[in-house]
């Protein structure tokens, strides 16, 4: 059985731009909670500006999700004991 939306954490990388954009949205209005995450601070944050409104709870971190260790560094100083629903931009339609 699928967890509801407004009880999930949507990780969304590529977030400040696009179809990360979209999708970052899409889930803000239907209630998770979200992290996002992109290469540029300042279009991230504007991204993350635009999610709150709609309810959503939001960390936005800048990095280069291609960089291993720049992932697991930001996971790590983070990170809590709970489930997450990933989601990659490539395969969200909103």
């Amino acid at each position: 059985m699928a967890r509801p939306l407004g009880q999930a954490v949507v990780v969304v990388t590529g977030a400040s731009s696009g179809i990360g954009r979209a999708a970052a949205l899409g889930f803000a209005e239907r209630g998770a909670k979200l992290g996002l995450c992109a290469r540029g601070a300042e279009p991230l944050e504007a991204a993350a500006a635009e999610c709150r409104p709609a309810g959503a709870e939001v960390l936005s971190t800048a990095l280069e999700v291609g960089k291993e260790e720049a992932v697991e560094g930001s996971a790590s100083s983070r990170s809590r004991p709970r489930r997450a629903a990933r989601r990659d931009r490539a395969a969200v339609v909103a």
